[in-house]
């Protein structure tokens, strides 16, 4: 819709030059958690999540094996965050239930349906495809590689989306009628 090259925001400057474009703050907001998806392990941990979800939601009777955990909204990160906080909660229950189906021979009956090859991945002595950091315990590792990249992720995007330049355009906000009748 506000595409540059061809939505709206192309048509609105070519009959007014002198409008401005900018994005909510609201808007802003979800492009910074859309930043996160730059960060491997985030982006693979989100897929994974998407992809169980899926395979419960697709099949009645796979779906009474687990709570009902709704899809994932890609626009909104308010729905994603609440996709996730379900399934976190529902972790143990999920994996139990992965579980047995593994067991009871369902995922190797669906590989054969979609013509999927079951096999263990090749195993190399050296890692290059995702984190690896130095760490001598399971806890300064997941700070390693999960949450310092996604801290640094998430300082860089806040300080790009809300900096200094987009100030003249977000203090338009205040003209607003709901937060002027507030003042």
């Amino acid at each position: 819709m506000s595409g540059k090259d061809g939505g709206v925001q192309k048509i609105l400057r070519e009959k007014y030059q002198k409008a401005l474009f900018f994005h909510s703050a609201r808007h802003k907001l979800n492009l910074v958690v859309y930043d996160f998806n730059q960060i491997a392990v985030i982006r693979n941990t989100v897929t994974i999540i998407k992809e169980i979800i899926k395979f419960f939601r697709e099949s009645g009777l796979r779906r009474k094996c687990v709570p009902n955990i709704p899809m994932f909204c890609e626009i909104l990160w308010s729905q994603k965050y609440k996709s996730i906080a379900i399934f976190k909660e529902h972790y143990v229950q999920v994996v139990k239930a992965l579980s047995t189906l593994s067991k009871d021979a369902e995922a190797e009956s669906i590989a054969d349906d979609l013509e999927a090859d079951l096999r263990m991945p090749r195993i190399t002595n050296r890692q290059t495809h995702r984190a690896n950091p130095p760490a001598q315990t399971p806890s300064e590792f997941r700070k390693r590689s999960l949450m310092i990249p996604y801290l640094d992720s998430l300082i860089l995007s806040l300080e790009q989306r809300f900096s200094e330049e987009n100030l003249p355009a977000n203090s338009l906000l205040t003209l607003h009628p709901h937060i002027m009748v507030q003042m």
